[in-house]
């Protein structure tokens, strides 16, 4: 870049790029120990279960095998996405297969029903059943939104535009479907409420006293998510890239590092895609007032 000006458009574009890299390369991290150490997945459960139950009726062992070696491309695959190999259709290579997996991941909780089971009066069970496509679809945007912006020149804005408004929407629907999950009062995520009260404050939270604070984060992930798709608004997705990292770590808080890091990491996109998605903003803000300053000295140069 030749002008100051450029370089610092130039820098802020990277910050966003090396945002969702970073983001990637963490759940990688966090799938890899998922896959290989903890074993029990909806990956493998989906292998294992018999084929009148949506499952692939593996034999256990070539399931095992299988997850295996997905666990450990999967940690290459962070290692190709952070480094950025010179032979440049690795890392395309590798961001693809994220995407796939973080697909079949989905696929899996959706055909084993894996996870928390909505309950509600007006929408039939068969279209609940699809409810981890939501919850888990920060998971597969990270990897496919730096997919697209790695395909494409940074001349080419259309395509970026839509790309980080993809991101966007997906974290939206992230937010929305968790806080959904919440003022259902998700046992896990009261269980989480629970052990984390007690490991900071040393104090055990009731369950009675642990549902109304429940419902209230949920109103919050719920507010978050309509007004990151309704107004452009920085703070909002500020609060979203803190409030997703707090959600994150409250994993390792009411569980311990040593049972839990993984979880936190798997969930990176939570935070990493609204913080992507907020530099973005104050990189259009900046062409923004960079192309109105130009305009006010043209006009400045041409006055008799």
């Amino acid at each position: 870049m030749s002008t100051t000006s450029n370089l610092d458009q130039h820098r802020l574009w990277r910050a966003i790029l090396w945002t969702l890299r970073v983001t990637v390369a963490l759940q990688c991290v966090g799938n890899w120990r998922w896959l290989t150490q903890i074993e029990e997945t909806p990956l493998l459960h989906w292998m294992l279960d018999p084929t009148d139950i949506g499952g692939l009726a593996w034999s256990e062992s070539t399931a095992l095998v299988v997850q295996q070696v997905v666990g450990w491309w999967v940690l290459l695959a962070a290692g190709l996405v952070l480094w950025r190999p010179t032979v440049r259709f690795l890392e395309p290579l590798a961001l693809g297969s994220l995407v796939v997996l973080q697909a079949l991941i989905t696929i899996a909780m959706w055909r084993i029903v894996d996870g928390y089971a909505l309950q509600s009066t007006t929408i039939s069970p068969q279209l609940l059943m699809f409810f981890p496509f939501a919850t888990q679809l920060g998971r597969i945007a990270a990897p496919l939104g730096l997919l697209m912006l790695n395909m494409e020149s940074r001349q080419d804005e259309r395509r970026t535009v839509l790309t980080m408004r993809f991101l966007r929407w997906s974290i939206a629907v992230v937010f929305l479907a968790h806080g959904v999950e919440a003022w259902q009062q998700n046992p896990r995520f009261l269980d989480l409420l629970i052990n984390s009260t007690q490991r900071l404050f040393g104090q055990s939270l009731s369950q009675s006293a642990a549902e109304p604070w429940l419902t209230a984060i949920g109103t919050l992930d719920i507010m978050l998510a309509i007004a990151c798709v309704s107004v452009r608004s920085l703070t909002v997705l500020w609060w979203m890239a803190f409030w997703g990292a707090v959600t994150a770590l409250s994993r390792l808080i009411a569980n311990g590092w040593e049972v839990s890091w993984h979880e936190t990491l798997i969930r990176s996109s939570h935070f990493g895609i609204p913080l992507a998605v907020v530099l973005w903003w104050h990189l259009l803000e900046y062409k923004a007032s960079n192309s109105k300053s130009k305009s006010e000295r043209l006009s400045a140069n041409f006055e008799p």
